[in-house]
């Protein structure tokens, strides 16, 4: 059931939709259709306004870690949701979130880490039968990648069981890094934590672009991106108190 609700209240924090709904509202009903034009123009501003959102996202966002070039780990755990299905052609399609995958898979190179653990199965509100960490490994023994140090953890549909189905897999007093998106770094090593996993945050992928200049264009021109943002920052949001007010936190 949390699985569920959590995949449709996705869909309906979508501040476009919001948007969308007043505007809708509006045309129904023309008692109402100045005060829903006012407050879809409000929100087009607000949502769209990229200098806000970058300021939230940079205050949010888990700050940027390095590594020394002789710092080492056991195991990296990477937290799946950074790929698509791979394409009939054989080929992986990797998403906003690929660094996820591309990070770990260096400091594998580099030897910094010993194996890694790519945790998550089918994520999907509605089974497709696709697994993600599995069709992964599939796609790197495919192009030649060795892959002894890899292992996958396919059950995963969530946060909460990614850190539960890890915990078996971590041997007694292994150094862990944990890998993710920037944006999901303080739900992720929350839930490692109440695992008992002692870990290192290794965050990529940011949603901070750089360019929260005070200048008329990011202030008054609405942005795109800047929906997306505020979509991906709502949802994990929401996710985070769900998490807490359920104990998994």
């Amino acid at each position: 059931m949390f699985f569920i609700l959590s995949k449709i209240v996705g869909v309906l924090i979508k501040p476009i939709l919001w948007i969308l709904v007043l505007l809708m509202v509006g045309l129904w009903k023309s008692k109402w259709r100045r005060k829903c034009l006012i407050w879809a123009a409000i929100l087009t501003f607000l949502f769209g306004n990229k200098f806000l959102v970058n300021t939230v996202v940079s205050a949010y966002e888990y700050p940027q870690k390095t590594l020394g070039k002789t710092e080492q780990f056991d195991v990296a755990v990477v937290l799946g949701g950074y790929s698509r299905n791979r394409l009939e052609n054989g080929r992986l399609e990797l998403n906003e979130a690929g660094d996820r995958l591309i990070a770990a898979l260096d400091l594998l190179r580099t030897k910094q880490v010993k194996r890694i653990i790519l945790s998550g199965g089918d994520g999907s509100l509605y089974k497709t039968g696709i697994n993600e960490s599995a069709e992964v490994l599939i796609y790197l023994k495919s192009v030649g990648y060795k892959t002894d140090y890899i292992q996958v953890e396919a059950n995963s549909k969530n946060t909460f069981e990614n850190a539960a189905n890890t915990a078996p897999l971590i041997r007694k007093n292994e150094k862990v890094i944990l890998i993710t998106s920037a944006f999901h770094m303080p739900r992720a090593t929350a839930c490692f934590n109440k695992q008992s996993i002692k870990h290192k945050p290794y965050p990529v992928d940011y949603l901070m672009d750089g360019s929260s200049s005070f200048s008329p264009s990011n202030l008054l021109i609405p942005d795109g991106m800047a929906f997306e943002k505020w979509e991906v920052l709502l949802k994990e949001w929401v996710g985070y108190f769900a998490y807490k007010f359920s104990g998994k936190l």
